[in-house]
């Protein structure tokens, strides 16, 4: 996989090292910033950009993308499929149109309080809410915060925050200090628009309600503060919004009007984008690259890594009495599934060298995927080490050989072969995920592993998972996720959120008691580089890929779209759609 993809990681590597040029120009001589340490330190944005001189071919353009799994207006149960909601709603921090993460946006600086755990945020002035509901100012903050932690939210990251969030201190209209109760190395990343966020409302509006949310998808959105207000939503059809009848402060779309049109499938957007009735599209990319050399239209191209593309091994689960909770076996027993052997580090090592990646590559995405060296880490990201890529074919490359001879030392063979299940699911927003989990079941066929190709529907797959009684299984996810949230999921017995990959007791352990709790930044790159040197070590998944994303346009109606592509459901800050003028 090196081979291939070399040239792609040296691009990879100097944006990386322009980064942190670039943060180390933008940073701040201010001596309280130095000794507060902070993590993300900041300084204001500049002024908002001048109005949009360009006049549309269209007043409306049209984004076509599969329908969201739940569709409400409350946006406190959207979990990290927020997607629909992003374009009338900001965060303290956001993330800019290049990918640049934890950017000012509601908040213009932060700063680390002196106990080392808590955040003071100066406000920007002069935001606007939509609908004449005023400025936005402190007592927005306290209640999108209070939204979010109230006991009927089911959003993903509530209990994040109700363990973490002690006090919303408002200081003045324009300064709050958000009190945790410890040091957490993702409170801002969390908080902010990179990952679910906490999306700020007006509690004014809400006060006009109440304090009663819309249910569903029907009646009018809670006031925000985004260059696009949302109009209407129509279930499993559409969801429109119309840009703000006031110069943003951030940025003025080019079109009055833009549009989510919810098709699930690709092929039917890409009728609907030949024909005209569209204007963007999320197509895979044999129909995108139908779409470029046939039909004239163009592929624009996500300015960051974008989805992560990984294989995930299910069966060990650490025994959470060995973290202070009696919910599963008795505390001697320290894995739920003792006799799984995907504990054994050959099988695990096995497994990857049965994946032929370049072929998986090449055939489902077009050769479009840059190389995952290991699962979350990136070389734009705290912890990444070089040596990953000296030592990837040697470690983790296509070897059906070397697969078979690490088989044979874990006691398996064609009299006694390994029993494996590869669970076969589907992705809306990647459709070539299914066919890639599938060929998995070839790759393990071949070198000697007994497979079973297992499918199940959502709920059951869910309680399954949630019952820990998966023992033996893999499959490949596509995810935008960041390598906290990432390891937290799919690789810490500490339970944040869903228990749902490969977990190991001393892993487990560096996450919860170094990563989790650092916020000092040359402390947490040490704590991430020997988290992800013990991951890449131990065979912890199957790192595959970093996968740009593209929406195809029509050039006749969009000149171009600068999107980030590295926040879940991909399609965001289409304020930043580009039109040809007339």
């Amino acid at each position: 996989m090196a081979r291939y993809a070399f040239v792609k990681f040296l691009t990879w590597a100097f944006i990386a090292v322009a980064l942190v040029a670039l943060v180390a120009a933008c940073g701040s001589d201010d001596d309280a910033a130095s000794e507060s340490q902070e993590p993300a330190a900041s300084e204001p944005t500049p002024a908002m950009e001048e109005p949009a001189m360009v006049q549309p071919k269209v007043d409306r353009v049209v984004m076509a993308i599969g329908a969201p799994p739940g569709e409400t207006l409350e946006i406190s149960e959207m979990s990290s499929v927020n997607w629909p909601i992003r374009p009338p709603y900001e965060y303290l921090l956001g993330i800019d149109p290049t990918g640049e993460e934890g950017t000012p946006q509601l908040a213009t600086s932060w700063s680390l309080e002196p106990d080392g755990k808590s955040y003071r945020f100066q406000l920007r002035e002069g935001v606007k809410f939509h609908n004449d509901f005023g400025e936005f100012t402190a007592k927005d903050v306290v209640a999108a915060v209070e939204h979010m932690v109230r006991e009927e939210s089911t959003h993903r990251q509530r209990l994040f925050f109700v363990d973490l969030i002690e006090d919303v201190e408002v200081v003045n209209a324009y300064e709050v200090v958000i009190r945790n109760a410890k040091p957490d190395s993702n409170f801002l990343t969390a908080l902010g628009q990179p990952e679910a966020g906490i999306e700020v409302f007006s509690s004014a509006d809400l006060e006009s309600r109440g304090g009663v949310w819309p249910q569903g998808a029907d009646g009018v959105a809670m006031a925000g503060t985004g260059p696009y207000q949302l109009r209407e939503w129509r279930t499993s059809e559409a969801i429109i919004f119309d840009r703000v009848p006031y110069d943003h402060w951030r940025v003025n779309p080019d079109f009055p009007e833009f549009e989510y049109r919810l098709m699930d499938e690709s092929s039917t957007r890409l009728a609907a984008l030949i024909a005209g009735e569209i204007h963007l599209a999320d197509l895979q990319a044999d129909l995108r690259a139908q779409a470029v050399s046939s039909n004239g239209m163009v592929g624009l191209q996500s300015t960051a890594p974008g989805q992560n593309t990984f294989g995930i091994m299910l069966g060990p689960y650490v025994n959470k009495v060995l973290f202070g909770e009696d919910n599963l076996p008795p505390a001697g027993q320290t894995y739920v599934h003792p006799d799984t052997p995907l504990l054994d580090v050959r099988v695990r090592a096995a497994i990857n060298h049965a994946i032929n990646r370049d072929a998986l590559n090449e055939s489902f995405i077009g050769g479009e995927g840059l190389p995952m060296y290991n699962t979350y880490m990136h070389p734009t990201r705290p912890g990444w080490n070089p040596d990953w890529v000296t030592r990837f074919p040697d470690a983790y490359d296509f070897n059906p050989q070397k697969a078979r001879v690490l088989l044979a030392e874990a006691g398996y063979g064609p009299d006694n072969p390994l029993k494996h299940t590869v669970q076969s699911r589907t992705y809306p927003y990647f459709p070539a995920g299914g066919d890639m989990q599938d060929a998995l079941f070839g790759f393990y066929r071949d070198v000697g592993i007994d497979v079973n190709l297992e499918t199940l529907d959502g709920a059951t797959r869910g309680a399954r998972g949630r019952a820990l009684d998966f023992q033996n299984d893999s499959y490949i996810y596509v995810t935008s996720v960041r390598q906290y949230l990432g390891f937290a999921v799919f690789n810490s017995a500490s339970n944040i959120g869903a228990r749902a990959g490969l977990e190991l007791v001393e892993p487990s352990n560096i996450f919860d008691n170094e990563v989790r709790v650092t916020v000092e930044p040359n402390a947490l790159n040490a704590a991430w580089l020997k988290l992800g040197n013990y991951a890449y070590d131990n065979y912890m998944s199957m790192p595959l890929f970093w996968i740009p994303s593209f929406a195809t346009a029509d050039p006749n109606i969009v000149s171009g779209w600068q999107f980030p592509g590295s926040i879940t459901g991909t399609y965001t800050h289409p304020e930043y759609i580009t039109a040809t003028p007339q």
